[in-house]
């Protein structure tokens, strides 16, 4: 139940850090609103990672009771949901890694996206965040 709710407000923030990163420049924020979709997906980073190590003390404390490596457990257990649980988390952590990655050049002033090389990072960066989060949503 937890993970559900923290991948839910997760993707929420993940929204919301996208419409802020979208928001013309104004008078309080000459270089955008990169830095708030930042502060956002900061959020839903450590949002998904206490359930990714939640996930990750259980695949610890499973596979040493059978006295294996926790990733060979993930790869040999019976339970979809550890399993799911571990690889969701672990593909949307991988997914706002790079969405802040992607919103950086929205906020560095030595970066900007309205140059060439900033829009290309931003571009490439968009499409990797959203390919992970298809990846992360995927019905098993």
């Amino acid at each position: 139940m937890l993970t559900v709710l923290v991948a839910m407000a997760a993707n929420l923030l993940s929204a919301v850090a996208e419409r802020l990163s979208k928001r013309p420049r104004d008078e309080l924020h000459p270089f955008g609103y990169g830095r708030e979709a930042n502060v956002v997906l900061a959020i839903a980073f450590v949002l998904e990672g206490i359930s990714f190590l939640r996930a990750l003390r259980q695949t610890r404390w499973e596979a040493a009771e059978r006295g294996l490596h926790p990733l060979r457990y993930i790869d040999q257990t019976s339970s979809p949901t550890l399993r799911g649980v571990f690889a969701e988390d672990a593909a949307a952590l991988i997914g706002l890694l790079i969405a802040l990655a992607g919103f950086w050049p929205t906020s560095s002033p030595a970066m900007r996206s309205e140059t060439r090389s900033g829009r290309s990072w931003s571009a490439s960066c968009s499409v990797s965040w959203h390919c992970s989060r298809s990846l992360a949503t995927e019905p098993s």
